[in-house]
């Protein structure tokens, strides 16, 4: 995704990932297990109707719900001994025990080649050849999240259960556990006094987690040790950086927020790192009359800008207005969208690549489903695909990309006026710069090119409001079409 100056509109902020599906990422380490130690627990007696003892409606308006379910299984003896309630994931498994959630994750790579050998001892029993044993040598990493100094009041409970229940039979009798339940959340209660941390499924349906202070409580006194990673470090953009076996895995700066007068209202928050693998939270000011939420992993909102194209779509810039807040998108799809709002400046399809331009507003809650104020296609019969954004100080939005249309639409709305430069219908591709206005109405666009391929990937505008762009050209005519301006007639 190629944008200038770039804010993000459904800004990861937050660490301490407890998200397996995120290990696979190329750029991070592949995180594996090691073993751990806990002492025996039994689980706590919940209902089984309402899925946990303890009333947590008071933070309701406070807490981050997803449309995602995790299972978080009851142990009734079906798992080890020290293990309260256990999910699986695709890539690897949480395990709330006593002392902290154990999160395990592996390697996706061994992951795959194990799939894979499955696939072979099939096909080799299909062709009459005999059985051999899958072997699997696990590749991955356990963490365990220990919090140091925790009260002896402490109760892991589940909450939200699910309706259906699960029967195990394991081995002998005496390893068989039915009627067993699963849970959406599991709670750490009173951790620390009037401090509970809560783990739940993320927007993805991976695991993340809020630690809750009732009004009142100490922050301070939360610390968060890493068992099973050796070093950690908080970088230069503030993320917190684990050492693993595997490589370094960085989780982003933390979100703290509040709610007062019945707004919402962040928190300034950093990490500190001690003792070289706990944790603990710095904390602005606050009102310590109301609770407070720390999400070390908040993806505060997200919404779709495309979710109907017959062929590929892409993000490619995106915005947010210093003024306002007002987060603008710009992203290409193959076909049409089911996206484009009414009265928009063009709500019909036009060639086979389109541009796509949006507005949106976030949510006043984590969790909120934002507003898309208006989205609209801009571009012709051929192929129009846009490389970079940025807002000027008029407030218009400026983009740039290449298309080939013979008719990009130069022209349109009631704001602008004039003639535009128009260098397009010659061969190949050209480059376009565009400025819409914030409502979306109206745009004024100018087509630069020769007789070759002219494609632009960035965009910059000046102090004086000069639009500058840079990219590629296989053109030998610029010249002689733009006399004057220092162009050549050679590349």
């Amino acid at each position: 995704m190629r944008t200038i100056q770039q804010r993000y509109l459904c800004t990861i902020r937050a660490a301490l990932l407890l998200l397996v599906s995120l290990l696979a990422g190329t750029s991070h380490a592949q995180l594996a297990q090691r073993g751990a130690h806990h002492a025996p627990h039994q689980a706590p007696a919940r209902d089984p109707h309402a899925g946990h003892d303890h009333d947590h409606s008071e933070f309701d308006h406070l807490l981050n719900v997803h449309d995602q379910e995790i299972h978080f299984t009851e142990n009734k003896g079906q798992f080890g001994k020290d293990v309260l309630f256990r999910a699986d994931f695709p890539l690897g498994q949480a395990a709330a025990t006593r002392q902290g959630m154990v999160i395990t994750a592996f390697d996706p790579a061994a992951v795959e080649a194990r799939m894979e050998e499955g696939f072979r001892i099939e096909d080799e029993m299909a062709q009459g050849r005999p059985y051999r044993p899958l072997e699997w040598r696990m590749k991955g990493h356990s963490w365990r999240l220990d919090f140091e100094g925790a009260s002896a009041d402490l109760k892991v409970e589940g909450k939200e259960a699910h309706g259906e229940v699960r029967n195990y039979f394991v081995g002998n009798a005496e390893g068989h556990a039915t009627d067993v339940q699963s849970f959406q959340e599991v709670w750490y209660r009173d951790v620390y006094p009037g401090i509970d941390a809560r783990y739940y499924p993320a927007e993805d349906g991976s695991l993340e987690y809020d630690v809750i202070c009732r009004a009142g409580s100490s922050p301070d006194k939360i610390a968060i040790r890493f068992a099973g990673i050796d070093r950690m470090r908080v970088n230069e953009k503030g993320e917190l950086v684990l050492s693993t076996s595997l490589g370094e895995l960085a989780y982003p700066a933390p979100y703290v927020y509040q709610r007062v007068n019945g707004r919402e209202t962040e928190v300034r928050s950093k990490y500190i790192v001690e003792d070289g693998n706990l944790l603990r939270f710095e904390l602005g000011t606050y009102n310590t009359a109301e609770p407070l939420v720390i999400d070390p992993i908040a993806m505060r909102w997200a919404t779709w800008v495309n979710t109907n194209s017959s062929g590929d779509n892409h993000g490619h810039c995106i915005w947010v207005d210093p003024t306002d807040g007002a987060i603008y998108i710009v992203a290409r799809v193959v076909g049409t969208t089911d996206l484009i709002t009414p009265g928009a400046f063009d709500t019909t399809a036009n060639g086979s690549l389109e541009t796509i331009i949006g507005k949106y507003l976030e949510p006043a809650n984590v969790g909120g489903s934002g507003t898309r104020v208006w989205q609209t296609y801009i571009g012709g019969s051929g192929d129009d695909n846009p490389y970079a954004m940025e807002q000027g100080k008029d407030g218009n939005l400026y983009i740039t990309g290449y298309t080939s249309s013979t008719n990009f639409p130069l022209l349109g709305g009631p704001l602008f006026s004039g003639t535009s430069l128009n260098q397009q219908s010659q061969s190949g591709t050209d480059v376009f710069v565009l400025k819409i206005d914030q409502a979306g109405t109206s745009i004024k666009a100018a087509t630069i090119g020769g007789n070759g391929a002219d494609e632009p990937y960035d965009l910059r505008i000046a102090t004086n409001g000069d639009v500058l762009v840079c990219g590629i050209s296989t053109s030998t005519n610029l010249l002689t079409v733009n006399p004057g301006t220092g162009a050549t007639n050679s590349n």
